[in-house]
């Protein structure tokens, strides 16, 4: 009892810590791409937007309706959003904590913990619905490992992977491959066959599943939203994706001139590390049950098999674009792998021969010494970032936000002239990325689409159509940075051209111009009765 109450004291002061570190961080630095086409989606869903039909998103939509029920309770404000954040970074380090509970002594779980608020929360502006699968793919894998092969914990499992998977589909499938491979690979642990009960704890899961699935699905498709699934959730994120956004795996050297380069390529390369010695852990421990029948040896390595199976899966949800941010999205089961590999280390250096307490105190501050190291490094390579971010932008939507000076200036010029210059029904049309000005201005975006990074002359005759239809008065273009260094006159000609030939520069301030739309302005281009029409399955999308 005594320990359970110091072990539930010290987690608080663990929860204290990751707060204090979230603080000081959390409202600093601005992304009118990631953060900003989140806000401004969510924002589309409570002026009546229904996802997919009616604006394009290659994500599954639970992130969007949880952002647009938190603007609804509590207004539509970037600062909610990244409350929001906080309270889903302390999530993941809680439930961090609690899978590596499993397999590892209190002080370990920790570090495991707090590897992912330092080494993770400053990925909140990227993007929302990472973080937030992140979280339900960690509760799925607590489940398992806290209650397998009870039929409640194994439902609770899939149930919270369907659930990630409604959130980001390629983070569930992963997850649920991750679970499923557990549930039969830890056949190893077994005395005797039991294909029997491995298809029940299998039926369990995927019943779990589709809880959490099936009704949503249900109103997709029932509001009109189901026809355009296919594009969404597979064809762009598999094909599209794949072919004009991918980004290879960082290479180890040559090292940049940031100063904690090496630490960060040391934490994303973590996994190359780590799971082949967990694969080897594995086989010890299932060894030493077979061998002993050692009942403690079984459970520690039934579940460490599941935290290395989600691991290896999940972190392929930085595929195909695996720049640093999303392979550190991936890295939770990875630092908990991690903590446990220096358990063992203190396991094996506490039985040196001496004071029982004090081997045991120095062999934890020798074993936890990496951890530490990297958690120092992981919160100067922090500070460091976000030294510069001291400008308070005045924005009301961005109020209580802090970046650098220059983007604080972009963001409240461009932001007050579109609200001074036209009506709040007047819709503005943002290119090629900074979707956030739709939301910051709380101006209406007549097209599906809300940012464009690459070629994609499939969906430009819909984009001109819906353009011709209801004309933007204003076009904000932005020239801060190009995405892969490919520019939006090239990759977008035609509706680069639609802009140039209609519309003329009113205003301009530095990375922005302000286009307004010409007074004789040639009239709409020729009518597109298909062009807006979802695209349908084909096999030669995955053949040709």
């Amino acid at each position: 009892m005594r320990g359970r109450r110091l072990e539930w004291i010290c987690t608080g002061l663990l929860l204290a810590v990751a707060t204090w570190y979230w603080l000081q961080f959390f409202n600093r630095s601005t992304n009118l791409l990631d953060e900003g086409s989140t806000a401004a989606q969510a924002l589309r869903i409570v002026n009546g937007d229904l996802i997919y039909r009616d604006f394009f998103t290659v994500v599954t939509p639970a992130s969007y309706y949880t952002v647009a029920w938190l603007f609804q309770i509590f207004g539509a404000s970037l600062i909610v959003l990244r409350w929001a954040a906080l309270i889903t970074g302390l999530g993941i380090l809680l439930i961090t904590l609690t899978v590596g509970r499993r397999v590892m002594v209190w002080p370990f779980a920790a570090a495991a913990g707090l590897l992912t608020t330092v080494w993770g929360w400053f990925l909140v502006t990227p993007n929302f619905y990472s973080l937030e699968a992140a979280l339900l793919s960690l509760i799925a894998l607590a489940c398992y490992v806290h209650g397998a092969p009870k039929v409640r914990w194994m439902v609770l499992a899939g149930i919270a992977t369907g659930l990630t998977a409604l959130t980001k589909q390629n983070v569930g499938a992963f997850t649920a491959a991750g679970l499923f491979i557990t549930i039969w690979a830890s056949r190893i642990f077994d005395t005797e066959l039991d294909w029997r009960g491995r298809m029940k704890m299998s039926g369990q899961f995927i019943a779990g599943i589709g809880i959490a699935m099936i009704p949503a699905l249900i109103f997709l498709i029932a509001s009109g939203a189901g026809s355009y699934l296919y594009e969404s959730w597979i064809y762009y994120p598999l094909i599209k994706y794949t072919d004009r956004f991918a980004r290879p795996f960082p290479d180890f050297f040559p090292l940049s001139s940031d100063p904690f380069d090496l630490w960060t390529k040391l934490v994303i390369y973590l996994p190359v590390i780590v799971y082949p010695l967990a694969l080897v852990a594995i086989i010890v421990l299932a060894t030493r049950f077979q061998r002993r029948g050692d009942v403690a040896a079984k459970h520690e390595g039934h579940a460490l098999l599941a935290i290395t199976a989600v691991g290896l899966f999940t972190l392929l949800q930085a595929w195909p674009r695996a720049d640093v941010p999303h392979i550190l999205f991936g890295l939770q089961p990875t630092f908990v792998v991690f903590a446990y590999l220096l358990f063992c280390v203190w396991r094996g250096l506490k039985m040196i021969p001496g004071p029982r307490i004090g081997v045991a105190a120095i062999a934890m501050a020798i074993a936890l010494a990496p951890a530490l190291t990297l958690l120092w490094k992981g919160y100067k390579r922090t500070d460091w970032e976000y030294q510069n971010y001291i400008v308070a932008v005045r924005t009301d939507r961005a109020k209580s936000i802090f970046t650098g000076g220059l983007e604080a200036q972009r963001i409240d010029i461009v932001t007050k002239y579109i609200a001074e210059h036209t009506a709040p029904d007047d819709p503005i049309f943002v290119v090629p990325w900074a979707s956030g000005f739709y939301f910051l201005a709380n101006r209406s975006n007549p097209t599906r689409t809300d940012f464009m990074l690459f070629e994609d002359p499939e969906a430009y005759p819909c984009l001109l159509s819906r353009l011709g239809e209801r004309p933007p008065k204003y076009v904000i273009y932005g020239y801060t940075w190009d995405v892969d260094d490919r520019h939006f006159r090239d990759y977008a000609a035609p509706v680069d051209r639609y802009i140039r030939s209609r519309y003329a520069i009113e205003f301009s301030t530095d990375g922005y111009e302000i286009w307004r739309r010409l007074d004789e302005a040639p009239p709409a281009t020729e009518a597109f009765p298909r062009a807006c029409q979802p695209r349908r399955f084909r096999l030669r999308d995955f053949t040709d």
